[in-house]
């Protein structure tokens, strides 16, 4: 007995038929796609919002269900990253691509030619101008959508919109760009930039009564019916809403909540199963940010919680990058490791920023004094960062290499006040 009528609609790659408060931004995507038909060039289109707020999902419900509706025949791949777009003889072949796994200019393109200009063909151990000649061999436009671009670092990042934004024969070559940071463009080389022109839709963040409906049509598809109460939805939207207006937890919790319904044997999903839920959710996303990680990136994320909590308890007014270098650089010297620059810690912060890790905002010092980062983490997510990294060997070490508990939180203390800036 299971509480589930068809669990796949709760996958993060189902897209429903209706995509409830993201119609107008599908809409707008699928009439930028159909744009090229014209076969000129068109604008880069760049698509920002915080983690969850659907913008791949629109992306791909601009795909399979707003360009049908334009007569256009839209073939679509089985793992979504290539589709195939047709109307009388004109075809157009739209590439999907997340940067997480393709970090670099010629992984993009090697990828752009293998599955729509050269199908199967073997783009590792080729050079360069190899994979180019490939590239320029193609007979459709073409347009290619980089999820997660911020995740590119940015010289990659600058060429390949700069080569992309070029490509204008043997046919246009359109971009999509889809961001968790409006400033993604801001940050390219002013040589690319000259190039393009952009447009931008901005998602912004469900609200609590948003994510319920969501919640709502999700559970008519995917649940035996009666068996998801009210209750049960509204909290699960409460805590996605509490956790940064997330669709895609809201969704992620019911089916979690159902899956421990199954294993009690219940008939019903209850709010105490999506509690559960959530406590399993924030564990592994915890143990997903420390994973894997470098000592040193450890050593900062401890620092960083450890900041945090001066602050909650009002012994520190602020923390700022130069406060977290001057902690991280103490702890490494602690456990004689070597001691990163400025300059990659500073890397390290902005890749924190773009798992959403930490926030930040400049602020100026007076005139001609120059900008302070401050820094800013979510009060829940560091209390499980400092469960899971008190765990880590490395921090039990650093811990034990002062006489106590309370020695190591006064060197803490001693240090940020001794950097701020009053």
């Amino acid at each position: 007995m299971t509480v589930f009528k068809n669990i796949d609609v709760l996958h993060p790659f189902y897209t429903p038929e209706r995509l409830p408060f993201r119609e107008e931004e599908s809409r707008r995507i699928a009439n930028y796609l159909s744009y090229l038909k014209l076969g000129s060039a068109v604008p880069t289109l760049i698509l920002y919002g915080k983690t969850g707020t659907g913008k791949t999902a629109s992306f791909i419900h601009a795909m399979e269900h707003d360009l049908p509706k334009k007569n256009l025949r839209v073939e679509v791949s089985p793992f979504k990253d290539h589709y195939k777009i047709k109307i009388g003889h004109w075809e157009l072949d739209a590439i999907y691509i997340n940067a997480a796994h393709f970090r670099g200019e010629i992984l993009i393109i090697g990828e752009i030619v293998a599955k729509a200009i050269k199908p199967g063909f073997r783009w590792r151990g080729h050079s360069k101008d190899e994979i180019y000649t490939v590239f320029r061999q193609r007979k459709s436009p073409i347009v290619v959508a980089i999820d997660e671009v911020d995740k590119l670092p940015l010289a990659e990042r600058d060429a390949v919109i700069y080569t992309l934004s070029r490509e204008s024969k043997p046919t246009v070559v359109g971009m999509v760009l889809i961001s968790n940071r409006p400033e993604v463009i801001e940050e390219i080389e002013h040589r690319t930039l000259s190039g393009i022109q952009t447009r931008t839709i901005e998602f912004t963040i469900y609200s609590a009564e948003q994510l319920k409906t969501i919640a709502s049509q999700r559970v008519q598809l995917a649940f035996a019916p009666g068996s998801v109460g009210a209750a049960t939805i509204s909290l699960a939207a409460h805590f996605a809403y509490q956790r940064g207006g997330d669709a895609r937890k809201v969704i992620d919790y019911l089916r979690r909540a159902g899956e421990i319904a199954d294993e009690e044997g219940s008939k019903k999903v209850t709010v105490e199963h999506v509690r559960k839920a959530v406590s399993s959710a924030d564990l592994d996303e915890v143990a997903d940010l420390v994973k894997d990680r470098v000592p040193q990136e450890k050593l900062l994320l401890y620092a960083l919680v450890n900041l945090h909590d001066l602050k909650a308890k009002r012994k520190i007014p602020r923390y700022t990058t130069v406060m977290l270098y001057a902690i991280y650089k103490e702890f490494a010297k602690e456990l004689a490791y070597p001691v990163f620059g400025k300059p990659a810690i500073l890397r390290f912060v902005r890749a924190f920023e773009l798992e959403d890790l930490v926030t930040s905002h400049r602020r100026g010092r007076g005139r001609g004094k120059g900008l302070d980062k401050f820094l800013d983490i979510d009060a829940a997510k560091a209390a499980s960062l400092r469960e899971k990294l008190e765990e880590d060997l490395d921090i039990k070490m650093l811990i034990d290499s002062y006489d106590s508990r309370e020695s190591f939180d006064a060197a803490i203390l001693k240090l940020a006040k001794k950097t701020l800036i009053l």
